[in-house]
């Protein structure tokens, strides 16, 4: 690989086609999107104080040694200076394959008229930004050009500034080149090594980003398949007691008005089951006051039951408010069809870490130790709460009234 092939990567624009995931040793991003890349901007502020901490060490350089010794050439010196923070500001992927390394070049002139030990620093960010640009090995072949622009530069001028050092050249040159090489080389591992954990970090957020999509999904396909099932249920049982009411329509008409009034109370209570269902459906948040509400409403005017309601819902997800829509719904049924109540209470409130629902009835109670009609629901309502990590309680005793509680962590 040329030098020519390494600028002309940096210069490379447009979006490339799908490929296979790379790793951290191929190329990172062309230069458009290397351009929005969050730690570029990073590197920019590195170049700007890497050259500002340049300068500061020129003036300092030439108040002591006004002689020339240490700047052979100032108004070189800081022309090149300026120009390099120029090269720098300029950001559009076009001019890359210009403005990098003229910069490298502007660097070497640099280390040949000023203060070497200071001006090799200024390969540093351009070495940086290149392992934004370019893939590791074109990274690294940067770095070596870098130091052999450094190596010559610093070459051209060692007669003039050192001449009382005879055969020092080689002593000093190796030593600055050990230094630089450690500078640029660490530089790069560093950066390589940022960019490899960013990328990880994104694909991390983007898998559970998908996770979570995939697990909404399959959230919304066990709640229509739930809804399929239980509506399946209410209308085949809506079906019966319709034709038990035609049959005794003329023989029994008390046994058929009986009849038609639980008819209508699967068909009100399957309308409701839709309605939840489409909500769940449609949207990531539910409503779960609405939906209680709901139910209050249709048991107050069906049943003549008076129903108190003071409900402070949290923020719930698609299978947590479904499962505690359907288990408020069953302790509600169990108390319409069993216990007989006139009143009826619905409590619901939270902190941080826990969400309570209290239900109480003042209806005729029951020994929950005893099997009894309507049991298998309470015990479904308890297989919920346990698949959502809650509890599910039962406190009743004959005519004591009931008291279930639900605690579900947030």
């Amino acid at each position: 690989m040329g030098l020519t092939t390494c600028l002309e990567r940096m210069s490379e624009t447009g979006t490339p086609a799908p490929e296979p995931e790379k790793t951290p040793g191929e190329q990172i991003a062309s230069p458009a999107s290397a351009l929005e890349h969050p730690y570029y901007g990073r590197a920019a502020r590195l170049e700007s104080i890497v050259l500002v901490v340049v300068l500061c060490a020129d003036f300092i350089a030439l108040s002591y040694y006004p002689d020339g010794s240490i700047i052979t050439n100032p108004p070189l010196v800081f022309a090149a200076s300026m120009l390099y923070g120029l090269l720098g500001i300029l950001r559009k992927p076009a001019i890359l394959r210009i403005s990098m390394p003229a910069q490298m070049v502007l660097a070497g002139i640099g280390c040949a008229f000023g203060p070497a030990r200071f001006y090799q620093w200024l390969f540093v960010p351009l070495v940086v930004r290149a392992c934004f640009l370019v893939s590791r090995r074109a990274a690294l072949f940067f770095a070596l050009i870098c130091l052999v622009v450094f190596t010559v530069a610093y070459s051209l001028t060692f007669e003039q500034r050192y001449s009382s050092l005879e055969g020092g050249l080689a002593a000093l040159l190796f030593a600055h080149l050990l230094q630089l090489s450690v500078l640029l080389f660490s530089a790069v591992v560093i950066t390589l090594s940022l960019l490899a954990e960013y990328q990880s970090r994104m694909k991390a957020e983007k898998l559970a980003r998908e996770i979570e999509e995939i697990a909404r999904k399959l959230e919304r396909t066990e709640i229509g398949r739930e809804i399929h099932d239980s509506l399946g249920h209410s209308l085949t049982t809506l079906n019966l007691h319709l034709t038990l009411a035609e049959k005794v329509f003329e023989s029994d008409p008390q046994k058929s008005k009986a009849a038609l009034s639980l008819a209508r109370d699967f068909a009100r209570q399957s309308i409701a089951d839709v309605r939840f269902a489409l909500q769940a459906l449609r949207s990531d948040k539910l409503r779960m006051d609405e939906a209680v509400g709901r139910l209050v409403e249709d048991l107050e005017k069906v049943h003549s039951v008076k129903v108190t309601a003071v409900m402070t819902w949290p923020a719930l997800n698609t299978e947590q408010a479904h499962h505690l829509y359907c288990i408020i719904r069953e302790c509600l049924n169990n108390t319409q069809k069993y216990a007989q109540a006139k009143e009826i209470s619905i409590e619901a409130f939270h902190d941080s870490e826990c969400l309570n629902v209290l239900i109480k009835d003042d209806g005729q109670g029951f020994d929950p130790s005893l099997p009894r009609d309507g049991s298998y629901g309470l015990m479904g309502a308890s297989e919920r709460l346990a698949q959502l990590g809650g509890s599910f309680s039962v406190q009743s005793s004959p005519g004591a009234g009931t008291v279930v509680s639900i605690k579900l962590p947030l």
